[in-house]
């Protein structure tokens, strides 16, 4: 049957369950040859669903959307293959799909009420570390953030950068990607032209009681999938701030002694985290 288009803009909510299901539901939509998504906006997990979606729309069109949404969701499982927050024996046995007889699950809730999130994650676990190392194109950004210092750094000295900076970045924006469940993340429709292989994603942040921020995510297509090499928040561009702060620090020190800088500030707040 045939159809007129028709555009439709999606609010996707929160909540790791949720987000699971609304994957389901996104896979669905978007066998609808007939549907146009003009945009999408989400909070926590439907914002991740929001970002994979839009990125698979981009590269692909619907087709590399339900695989970009199926291959996000797979990592997320595998993540959690053995956290202790699963269902048990009684929750099998009755049917049910809650953990109200995990003892893991009432220990957590009832640490959550009392205690900071960083006294009872100790190891400062986190399982979007992986799934944004996936996703950022860290050799790129270290090439460009370090500017003329790379071209003439040794073997040595571009490992050594490399290594700290992402340990640096992954840990600030996997810490912060945590911290978002409160905020709802909108994709304001994008074009893109046949062959682009750079481009830039917009989106806005929303908050209650407070103005939307705006945040693009420039990225590029490396022959197998976009990855995202920097991030302006209201203008700003981490490139351009980190590339800064870090030549200057270059000249200071030497880049060995930046290296060595960077590494122990990752000591220090490794050390803190645990």
């Amino acid at each position: 049957m045939n159809r007129d288009p028709v555009s439709v803009d999606l609010g996707l909510q929160g909540g790791g369950a949720h987000g699971a299901f609304t994957w389901g539901v996104l896979d669905r939509l978007l066998e609808e040859s007939w549907l146009q998504f003009d945009g999408i906006s989400g909070t926590s997990a439907g914002a991740m669903n929001a970002a994979v979606m839009a990125d698979g729309l981009t590269e692909g069109g619907p087709p590399q959307a339900r695989v970009a949404l199926e291959q996000f969701w797979r990592r997320v499982s595998d993540a959690a293959l053995l956290s202790p927050l699963r269902r048990g024996p009684l929750e099998i046995l009755a049917g049910t799909w809650t953990l109200d007889y995990s003892p893991v699950f009432a220990a957590l809730d009832v640490a959550s009420r009392m205690l900071s999130p960083y006294d009872i994650n100790p190891m400062d676990s986190n399982p979007l570390r992986q799934i944004l190392a996936d996703s950022v194109d860290f050799d790129r950004v270290a090439s460009l953030v370090l500017g003329p210092f790379w071209r003439d750094a040794s073997v040595q000295q571009r490992e050594g950068f490399r290594r700290e900076f992402k340990a640096m970045l992954i840990h600030t924006y996997a810490s912060a990607l945590n911290k978002l469940s409160e905020w709802e993340i909108r994709y304001p429709p994008m074009h893109l032209e046949p062959g682009q292989r750079d481009l830039v994603v917009p989106t806005e942040i929303l908050r209650d009681g407070a103005p939307p921020v705006e945040v693009s995510y420039r990225m590029a297509f490396d022959g197998a999938r976009w990855r995202a090499y920097d991030v302006s928040v209201e203008g700003v561009s981490l490139l351009t701030n980190y590339r800064s702060t870090f030549v200057r620090m270059a000249r200071q020190k030497g880049l060995d002694g930046l290296i060595q800088d960077l590494a122990q500030r990752n000591a220090t707040r490794g050390a803190a985290a645990g």
